[in-house]
């Protein structure tokens, strides 16, 4: 009877990794149900971006996570944010001066955190 109970868990947990591995593969890592919608810059010539910025952010692992960077940056008026999901590289342009302790701050609010690449 103990070797039914164990083998019935073991059948239970294997077929829980293998929904979680599919679930992963089609919505990435961060459990979603679907990939978030990206926030529109409305002006992406680069031209008009005099200032740029780089952090890393090693905590970025799927599409998701390099959505999510990118539009908690995008929300900031004149910005316009670009992720390398490879190098964990987010480069950010701005047409003022930026505020790099708040850009910083937005990124670890949403889990995100980054330092800034010198």
């Amino acid at each position: 009877m103990a070797t039914i109970i164990i083998f019935a868990l073991i059948v239970l947990g294997v077929i829980f990794g293998l929904s979680r591995m599919r679930k992963e593969k089609t919505s990435g890592c961060c459990a979603s149900s679907s990939l978030e919608k990206e926030v529109k810059v409305s002006d992406r010539n680069l031209d008009h971006y005099p200032y740029k910025t780089l952090f890393v952010c090693e905590d970025m692992i799927c599409e998701n996570c390099t959505r999510h960077v990118a539009n908690t940056l995008n929300k900031f008026d004149d910005t316009y944010a670009t992720v390398n999901l490879q190098s964990k590289q987010v480069t950010v342009y701005t047409k003022q001066k930026p505020d790099v302790p708040a850009l910083q701050r937005a990124l670890s609010r949403s889990g995100y955190p980054a330092r800034l690449m010198h």
